[in-house]
């Protein structure tokens, strides 16, 4: 019996002849060191011997833990590619390179979360920004639609945040209004203090005055917008930067 516990020996005859070895282990290297070099009391089952046990030798024993994440293929593909690598892949996954009659347009995935990125739990702990990714992530697929709103029709990328900061139940009404229009109802935010939930502008994606796209920030460089389909893209890629505008807060 060793430290509580009863541990069963077979005889297998070679006792006397070359002696026998315990390997004990223990939750940390002080309880180990505690019960070291020194002698235990052991109780042989046939009366045989002293009845002495002694510990010779302590070593401590490193364990490693480690936690996986698993990422889905887009993720996966992303974090190996080059700025300009990006920049193709995006291209290629709106214009379902250039083969679109390859794809059943029809069966685009309209929902659920992991299309492209997995949400870090900490973000998901502010209330308030757990509601609109709730929101936002019922309509990943969905198509680009321009002038598009509502579920109905699909979006284009202010339809598709107005429709989240309306709909997702933390009290804001912005109505229908542009990209350029949503930064009215924002306050200033720097880079540095981006949090998830602000939104974010764009400028010269295409020829118009002001900010030309709009997305949710959700932190780690990534957003969800309405580009074609509704997505997470990174914001660090070459043509977001390019065009990056600012980001706002909403009041």
């Amino acid at each position: 019996i060793m430290n509580g516990v009863e541990y069963v020996v077979e005889d297998t005859g070679n006792f006397a002849q070359y002696g026998v070895q315990f390997d004990v282990f223990y939750g940390d290297h002080a309880s180990a060191s505690a019960h070291g070099h020194q002698t235990w009391e052991a109780y042989i089952a046939d009366s045989n011997g002293s009845q002495e046990v002694e510990v010779t030798t302590t070593r401590e024993v490193n364990r490693l833990d480690v936690t996986l994440t698993n990422h889905n293929l887009d993720a996966v593909l992303r974090n190996r590619m080059t700025d300009k690598e990006q920049e193709q892949y995006d291209a290629y996954n709106k214009y379902y390179g250039n083969r679109d009659y390859l794809f059943d347009l029809n069966t685009i995935p309209t929902g659920g979360s992991g299309f492209g990125y997995d949400i870090p739990a900490e973000a998901l702990s502010d209330p308030q920004f757990a509601k609109m990714i709730r929101e936002a992530e019922k309509y990943l697929g969905y198509p680009y639609v321009w002038g598009g709103a509502s579920p109905s029709t699909s979006f284009d990328c202010s339809g598709f945040v107005c429709w989240v900061i309306n709909n997702c139940g933390n009290g804001w009404n912005v109505g229908r209004t542009t990209a350029d229009g949503l930064r009215s109802y924002c306050s200033y935010v720097s880079p540095s203090d981006a949090k998830p939930g602000d939104l974010i502008f764009f400028q010269g994606t295409y020829d118009t005055p002001g900010a030309s796209h709009v997305g949710i920030y959700v932190g780690n460089n990534m957003m969800i917008h309405c580009g074609n389909p509704i997505q997470y893209t990174s914001i660090a890629s070459s043509y977001w930067q390019q065009h990056f505008m600012a980001f706002g807060r909403l009041h």
